[in-house]
């Protein structure tokens, strides 16, 4: 498993940067407190975690 995922944002240039700790818990890293994230952004970060998960 690698340390660290990236899920790309539709508006933003940077990415959410996320970090599996413990079994089915992560930290996520965002370029901003206050962003707007659409429900494709959700969709995105949620398959990145479902990656992890089946990667374990």
């Amino acid at each position: 498993m690698k340390d660290k995922y990236y899920a790309g944002l539709e508006n933003y240039r940077d990415c959410i940067e996320i970090e599996p700790t413990i079994k089915d818990c992560f930290i996520l890293n965002t370029p901003s407190w206050n962003m707007e994230v659409t429900k494709q952004d959700l969709i995105d970060i949620r398959n990145t975690i479902n990656e992890i998960l089946v990667d374990e």
